[in-house]
């Protein structure tokens, strides 16, 4: 893989692993960015997520997001955290994905991808590494091992909940997860998709697949991504 880079004149940083070593080590990335232009910005995803159009971001000097598709962890661990945190409970709202009885924090974001302007870089990595460390020296607080790994996630809406930035929530048409079938509430018919996060949803050919959605808009973004790959 290094040598592709290198042969295709990428510029790339090896990244130490931090925390957990897997999921924490989006925290950093943004340390890399130095001597942005104001009217920048820097797009943190994951490895399992695919771009088919530019992100769309209604207001480019807030930090972005899309709201966890479930209550991963649920709404009492985030009370929790925040209590023993003595931070402010931001905003209570239903989570992405139409479920009975599914609410978390408005700011507690999906990390597959996270939007952040250039003025707020330099803080953002700053508190996010401070409350990131805190949370990962207490997973105790977490009912099970399964949400410790949303750490890195819980923690930049710790960040956001301090550090009193202006964010936005982001449509799921910026961050489309396809493995399980069920409607988004902040899915917006009227525009195409951004980018799809795939998660385990690849087959043996390493094609997307479409099994799992239900929205004729996301199968066709499906379609146009499985068409690129196969070119």
């Amino acid at each position: 893989f290094l040598l592709f880079l290198r042969e295709n004149n990428y510029v790339y940083k090896i990244v130490e692993p931090y925390l957990d070593g897997k999921y924490c080590n989006k925290l950093q990335q943004l340390s890399s960015f130095k001597n942005l232009n104001d009217e920048d910005a820097v797009f943190l995803v994951d490895a399992d997520t695919f771009f088919l159009n530019d992100p769309i971001v209604n207001y480019p000097q807030k930090i972005g997001g899309k709201v966890v598709d479930a209550p991963n962890p649920p709404l009492g661990v985030l009370t929790k955290i925040f209590n023993e945190a003595k931070l402010t409970y931001p905003n209570i709202v239903p989570t992405d994905w139409v479920m009975e009885g599914a609410y978390t924090f408005e700011c507690n974001f999906n990390g597959g991808f996270y939007y952040v302007p250039a003025k707020q870089v330099e803080k953002v990595d700053e508190l996010w590494k401070k409350w990131a460390t805190w949370l990962y020296g207490r997973l105790d607080i977490f009912e099970t091992k399964a949400q410790q790994i949303h750490v890195d996630q819980v923690s930049f809406s710790m960040m956001l909940a301090e550090s009193k930035f202006d964010y936005q929530v982001l449509i799921s048409n910026n961050n489309c997860p396809i493995h399980r079938s069920t409607k988004q509430r902040l899915f917006d018919d009227a525009k195409e998709v951004s980018m799809l996060h795939y998660h385990r949803s690849l087959n043996s050919f390493g094609l997307l697949n479409t099994s799992l959605t239900i929205n004729p808009i996301v199968d066709k973004a499906i379609e146009k991504i499985n068409r690129t790959i196969s070119e």
